[in-house]
């Protein structure tokens, strides 16, 4: 039996393309040819059965994901399910296709992922011994499951050698996405873990409560480990604190309806009437210091990005991931869309942060989340400080 199996592989080595061949050019009839004589062999000759439509799937996943690796995907109804569509269970992690690898963007704060103890940066290599490679839905489809079933995940940390495993349990994940605290007097920590479409409500909501409570001088806006998520959501954070109508970012792309100019005004991020009317006024002026980390990505670096520029905060912490893509998500069918990237924003000025993400103004190597607090709270009493003696 091993001669009969050495010698299928020799000839299937013997008939495959010489190393030194060149493909002949070929047009579009022909790759449709290509296309369906490569499905018909997989189905008679796969080590195991596979519909077409299975196979047509796969081949529709790996167009998207050949044509746009950070964007593109193939989204099914059922496959759905996530932070910005309601409960689910997970771990809790932001991935992105890049470079080859699946990365974490950023672990969710106070979720399963981030309390096993990823971080930014960290390369998938597999999840229950399936190797992940550049496949990030297939990373986020093997990670959610039922609730407190566990899932082995292999990372490969910048820096280190050996790789790292994690048994993490799968746990329900929610909505919310704003937490406000005053563990500090006179200042407001606002917490927003990602972008979603209700954010803007619940900061509105937690702000008001907060202040009805006892007014408060300055905040920290932190976005550590936020890796974004709706842009429109982004577009309104950064308007918050913003002069009326001042610029927050630009777009770029091939369609007409992509390069455009937003600014910071409800119509550019609320599609009837504005969420943040209830905000009471006097916050919108107060003294803020953005915090940021390798895990801010997106629409936080929008925010960030927009509020920097602008001066109308001093970023804190340490350089954010740089991501500046925009994707998009249109039904195709029943239960079916595709997405991918439909656009890149800027900052204010025109500057792409992409691939290089934001420089803070000071610079907190510490990952501990309080150092960053404390350094932010810091800044924020030296400012009222100046006040005071003018």
């Amino acid at each position: 039996m091993t001669r009969n199996l050495l010698s299928f592989v020799a000839l299937g080595l013997a008939v495959g393309m010489p190393a030194h061949a060149q493909a002949p050019n070929s047009g579009p009839d022909d790759e449709v040819k290509y296309l369906t004589t490569s499905m018909q062999m997989l189905r008679d000759r796969l080590d195991h059965p596979v519909t077409k439509g299975e196979l047509l799937q796969a081949a529709v996943r790996g167009m998207l994901k050949e044509i746009d690796p950070e964007g593109g995907r193939y989204v099914i109804s059922e496959d759905k399910a996530g932070p910005a569509d309601g409960p689910y269970s997970g771990i809790g992690v932001d991935l992105i296709s890049r470079d080859g690898s699946v990365i974490v963007v950023a672990p969710i704060p106070g979720a399963p992922a981030e309390r096993a103890g990823l971080l930014p940066d960290d390369v998938v290599y597999s999840i229950d011994g399936h190797y992940i490679q550049a496949d990030s839905d297939l990373a986020v489809k093997k990670l959610r499951g039922a609730t407190g079933t566990q899932v082995l995940i292999t990372i490969a940390r910048p820096g280190e050698s050996a790789k790292r495993e994690f048994r993490i349990d799968r746990q329900p994940l929610t909505n919310a996405t704003v937490r406000v605290s005053r563990q500090v007097p006179g200042i407001a920590i606002v917490h927003i873990t990602r972008f979603a479409p209700e954010t803007l409500q619940q900061l509105a909501a937690s702000l008001s409560e907060t202040w009805a409570t006892q007014v408060f001088k300055g905040m920290v806006l932190d976005l550590r480990r936020n890796s974004g998520g709706r842009f429109d959501s982004a577009i309104g954070i950064a308007s918050l604190f913003m002069p009326a109508n001042a610029v927050v970012a630009k777009t770029f792309g091939r369609l007409t309806e992509a390069n455009a100019v937003y600014m910071a005004a409800p119509p550019f991020y609320a599609a009837g009437p504005d969420p943040l009317a209830e905000v009471p006024p006097q916050i919108r002026q107060l003294p803020l210091v953005v915090l940021v980390d390798e895990g801010t990505a997106a629409g936080a670096e929008v925010v960030a990005a927009a509020l920097q520029e602008t001066g109308r905060a001093r970023v804190v912490g340490r350089k954010t991931f740089g991501k500046s893509s925009i994707q998009s998500l249109y039904p195709i069918g029943p239960g079916r869309a595709i997405g991918f990237t439909t656009a890149h924003w800027t900052t204010p000025s025109g500057k792409s942060i992409d691939r290089v993400g934001i420089a803070p103004d000071s610079i907190v190597a510490n990952r501990d989340f309080q150092t960053g607090i404390d350094v932010s709270v810091s800044l924020l009493n030296k400012q009222f400080a100046r006040g005071s003696t003018e």
